[in-house]
């Protein structure tokens, strides 16, 4: 039986041993592997053999890391913060951590990121700002706003249409251009009191309301917004964390996205006919304890994402360091988003 998502070895980057990192030390890659036969539920991913290797130990890494409250992946860099201490960001490829802000500002869990740069919601400001890849030492106000619901898009799809970032503000979708700042709506477009979680899927919006997921073309906020746009019902669905990522199987052709948690399972939809929500992972059960992914980035090549372990006691996802003296609350895994045929 076939899973979507299929661990692969641990990174050759090596982890940090601060005991106080809570989620980066559980930060995941997981990528597509080609389905035998009919698309099933994943089967509990086997714990790993040898040690974590992800953010371990990395000299430059050490002391910067934390505490952090929210991160990000994009732009080759992975990006990090915590309210009122710092926002930082680290190349990917290796280097040295740079703090990009002090305790001047509070970084929401909406902040992402890709080649132009760093945008998030400053909480004490009451705005969406941007840091570009090439200035990060420079703020700039994009929006005033209330905290947006998710994480804020950042648009890369189709050629007229990749220049904007888009958010959820109180049941309603608000948009910026990425290099002046205009709207793309000149009024918010609602989508009901309950809506949640919206991404990109090619030219639509996607997002859940009530138990369903919708979409409505992207186009559509060009004539105004304030209710014009038609939204389409598409499949049930319930969960968090719907993310834009995309993956890719060479052998039947076939793609799965958008991607969302739901409980101990990645979902996503699955287009090879009929077209159909399914589960791509599953997050292991080990030694009685139940893990949980959290909120996923992707750069385009992998997918990144934090798995929890529960707390018996509350019931709430808790991280300490992995393979220190506390129980080892998290997993690290990588694989590819796109496999080739054969």
């Amino acid at each position: 039986m076939s899973r979507l998502l299929q661990p692969l070895r641990t990174s050759r980057i090596r982890p940090t041993r601060s005991r106080h990192l809570r989620w980066l030390l559980a930060l995941l890659l997981v990528a597509l592997c080609a389905p035998a036969g009919p698309l099933a539920p994943a089967q509990p991913v086997q714990a790993q053999s040898g040690a974590p290797q992800f953010l371990r130990d990395i000299p430059d890494l050490r002391g910067q890391i934390e505490n952090a409250d929210v991160w990000t992946v994009g732009g080759g860099f992975l990006y990090w913060a915590r309210c009122g201490s710092y926002l930082r960001r680290w190349p990917l490829s290796g280097g040295r951590a740079v703090t990009l802000a002090g305790s001047s500002e509070c970084v929401h869990s909406s902040l992402a990121a890709d080649d132009s740069g760093l945008y998030y919601y400053d909480s004490r400001a009451g705005s969406v700002i941007k840091r570009a890849t090439s200035a990060p030492f420079t703020r700039q106000v994009v929006a005033s706003t209330l905290a947006p619901y998710g994480s804020i898009l950042l648009d890369k799809g189709d050629n007229y249409l990749n220049n904007y970032i888009y958010w959820l503000e109180s049941g309603a979708i608000r948009t910026a251009d990425k290099l002046d700042f205009s709207p793309f709506n000149a009024r918010p477009e609602p989508l009901g009191a309950n809506a949640s979680n919206l991404t990109i899927k090619g030219n639509d919006l996607v997002y859940f309301v009530d138990g369903y997921a919708y979409s409505l073309y992207k186009i559509c906020l060009a004539f105004g917004g304030g209710g014009t746009c038609i939204k389409t019902p598409l499949f049930p669905a319930q969960g968090n964390y719907l993310n834009h990522a995309t993956l890719y199987e060479a052998v039947f052709n076939t793609r799965v996205s958008p991607l969302w948690v739901n409980g101990s399972e990645i979902q996503g939809y699955w287009c090879m006919n009929p077209c159909r929500p399914t589960t791509a992972y599953t997050a292991p059960s080990v030694g009685g304890e139940d893990y949980r992914p959290g909120k996923m980035a992707s750069d385009g090549e992998f997918l990144f994402w934090v798995e929890d372990r529960c707390s018996p006691l509350s019931g709430l996802p808790k991280l300490v360091e992995i393979l220190s003296s506390w129980p080892p609350l998290g997993v690290v895994r990588r694989s590819r988003l796109r496999r080739a045929a054969g």
